[in-house]
């Protein structure tokens, strides 16, 4: 008799949706190109607008929106107006 090893539920549930992601021939990347473009094309649009994403002062949702990108640097859009804040939000 074959034992399998004990997982827990939520590793369990992420390899059988990956299981089924890759038998539909889909990515198991949760976050396709297309997805992140266009919050790349919001965050420039926003950045357009103000130096920071709500006005004049830095709130939690520069921190917020930037956090991702500073953790990740290779998803960091190559865009000298997106660096630049990404700068003042480190």
């Amino acid at each position: 008799m074959r034992v399998r090893p004990r997982v827990g539920a939520f590793a369990y549930r992420r390899r059988i949706v990956a299981q089924h992601r890759h038998a539909a021939g889909r990515s198991d990347t949760p976050v396709s190109s297309a997805s992140r473009a266009a919050v790349t094309a919001e965050l420039r649009r926003a950045l357009d607008r103000s130096d920071d994403l709500l006005g004049d002062r830095y709130p939690a949702a520069d921190m917020l929106v930037a956090s991702p990108y500073l953790w990740f640097p290779d998803f960091t859009p190559d865009d000298g107006v997106t660096n630049a804040w990404l700068e003042r939000c480190a």
